[in-house]
């Protein structure tokens, strides 16, 4: 059980706690492994995944909700959703952001015509 997927052992004790109420509730789980990537995780990524996700596991635990996490100058940092929100963001598929994005996962530079 100390190794098994957290995300199933969350999602059958909440089911269980809601039954044992009887207060019906539909819970859907997304094993993150399904997601599609364009190629394997490294190492960085892995070690960057498991603080996002410790990070929003201590943000639950203190009853934080209405918020993602994210990165500000080096530290995980609780963002409010209306402040991630307020605008749109746009990368630049001429800058070297998109660059960078294209290169590091080996996809074309442009899909169908621009």
């Amino acid at each position: 059980m100390r190794l098994s997927d957290v995300g199933v052992l969350l999602r059958d004790q909440i089911v269980a706690h809601f039954r044992k109420k009887r207060i019906d509730v539909t819970l859907k789980y997304i094993d993150p492994s399904y997601h599609i990537r364009s190629v394997p995780a490294s190492p960085a990524d892995s070690v960057y995944c498991w603080n996002m996700a410790r990070n929003a596991v201590h943000a639950v635990m203190a009853g934080n909700t209405e918020m993602l996490i994210g990165r500000w100058h080096g530290r995980f940092v609780h963002v409010p959703m209306p402040l991630a929100t307020r605008f749109r963001k746009q990368v630049d598929v001429d800058g070297d952001l998109w660059t960078s994005v294209v290169e590091s996962t080996r996809q074309p530079l442009a899909f169908g015509p621009r």
